[in-house]
């Protein structure tokens, strides 16, 4: 990744450059164990969700960085699932990679970070690394930025951080502190159909058939979301539901061929399951061209797959997390 080049202002200082480094997968996986630790409750709540674009204002206000003494250039990184439903992921100005694996945002992202310290270091920029991740994967990434001269700020919800920064060189931050910024209850979200994989799956009145459809989504290779369909059809028993993969670069083909999702597709079309994809439903049901999505009341938004078992392997149990105690929406 090219280091930002040198700037000046108008005022003629020279422009700080802020990298912000988010592991969203990191910090959807810990948010929910706060929040139900939090209130003693380990019950399901779909109302509160974590959104990466609520960050934005709370890591250029909070992290103590001078911004009415110096100017700043903020540059976002963002690694992870990418639910269609946040509201930072379709930010022109934020350089996204949506469609990895869990047990690679770590290199990734000390790769990335690592690289522009170092370019930035013999261009002889001004620069701060703000690190969105508590996981000790990424110690050696804030290591090595230091000795290239630059400060690091990590920020962390206090159930996740599992790394061990030197206070004294290291800022390290809490989300725990600004929950209450953080976190949305929106329940229906109008979603661009391209923000979506082409993957992507509708299941007609999906109730009848509910448990066919979670056997068939939790034999899936690769986690997926859920999410119902806002305004039923007439004559129906239930919203539709929408099934959408949540690493979008997966190597699913746009045709379906090859296709996990396909393939379920087939199964559930031989289970009596009406199935379109999501382009072919808004073609023929949406009069706007949009789609309205709700967190659905009958199927779990992250539903069991890969994407907890990953989590749950590399560093649950290590971190001192017990996995019986995850709640169900993650289990």
């Amino acid at each position: 990744m090219p280091a930002a080049s040198d700037t000046t202002s108008e005022s003629g200082y020279n422009v700080e450059h802020v990298h912000v480094y988010i592991d969203n997968a990191h910090l959807w996986m810990h948010e929910p164990r706060l929040y139900f630790t939090r209130d003693g409750c380990w019950e399901w709540n779909p109302l509160w969700r974590f959104d990466a674009g609520r960050l934005q204002a709370i890591l250029e206000q909070e992290s103590g960085l001078e911004i009415t003494k110096s100017p700043y250039s903020f540059h976002y990184y963002l690694h992870g699932p990418a639910p269609p439903v946040d509201t930072i992921w379709g930010d022109p100005s934020c350089d996204v990679h949506p469609g990895q694996r869990p047990d690679f945002i770590n290199a990734q992202i000390t790769a990335d970070s690592v690289t522009t310290a170092v370019s930035a270091s013999f261009d002889e920029t001004r620069n701060t690394f703000i690190i969105v991740s508590g996981d000790a994967g990424l110690s050696a990434a804030v290591t090595r930025i230091q000795k290239c001269g630059y400060p690091v700020h990590v920020w962390s919800w206090r159930s996740g951080l599992t790394a061990k920064h030197d206070e004294g060189t290291v800022q390290v931050h809490f989300l725990d502190d600004h929950f209450a910024r953080l976190v949305s209850c929106d329940t229906t979200f109008c979603v661009d159909p391209t923000a979506l994989s082409p993957s992507s799956l509708v299941v007609l009145d999906p109730l009848p058939h509910a448990d066919k459809i979670q056997d068939c989504v939790a034999k899936l290779r690769a986690p997926v979301y859920q999410y119902a369909v806002a305004d039923p059809r007439p004559k129906t028993s239930s919203q539709d539901l929408v099934i959408t993969p949540a690493f979008q670069a997966h190597n699913w083909g746009a045709d379906g061929s090859g296709d996990d999702l396909q393939a379920t597709k087939m199964q559930l079309e031989g289970c009596g399951c009406a199935v379109l994809t999501y382009t072919e439903y808004v073609q023929q049901h949406c009069e706007d061209g949009r789609g309205k999505l709700v967190v659905s009341n009958q199927f779990k938004e992250l539903p069991a797959s890969l994407w907890h078992a990953d989590y749950e392997d590399d560093g649950a149990e290590a971190n001192g997390h017990d996995s019986a105690a995850c709640p169900e929406r993650y289990v």
